[in-house]
């Protein structure tokens, strides 16, 4: 809708000519002007709080990974010891441990002193 036609329908609705004065007008370029500014610093404000989310997950990310590493590799030191372990005890116990802490070995492999 243009200015004259909104102007047109505020006459025809409330019998009032609508008149802009250079004061009015230069008051409402600054109230736009103002409203401009504030939603540029909150975009700013929501950009920011974004990148630094986006870091935190991103070091999150990095700290999983380096542990699943470790424990990937302490998993595997446990079940060389307990394999060792097998040696002197009897081959259902290792097993039964290896079990509790979620690994299927078949007990073929696991050594065993025992005939």
């Amino acid at each position: 809708m243009s200015f004259f036609q909104a102007s047109f329908r505020f006459y025809n609705e409330i019998k009032r000519h609508n008149y802009v004065t250079p004061t009015s007008y230069l008051a409402l370029l600054g109230t736009f002007k103002s409203l401009l500014k504030d939603k540029k610093n909150e975009i700013i404000n929501m950009k920011s709080r974004y990148e630094m989310g986006l870091g935190k997950l991103e070091f999150a990310s990095n700290q999983v990974n380096n542990e699943v590493l470790l424990n990937y590799i302490l998993g595997i030191i446990l079940i060389e010891g307990t394999l060792r372990l097998g040696m002197v005890l009897s081959q259902p116990r290792v097993k039964g441990c290896l079990e509790m802490l979620g690994f299927e070995v078949p007990i073929s492999l696991i050594p065993s002193l025992m005939p």
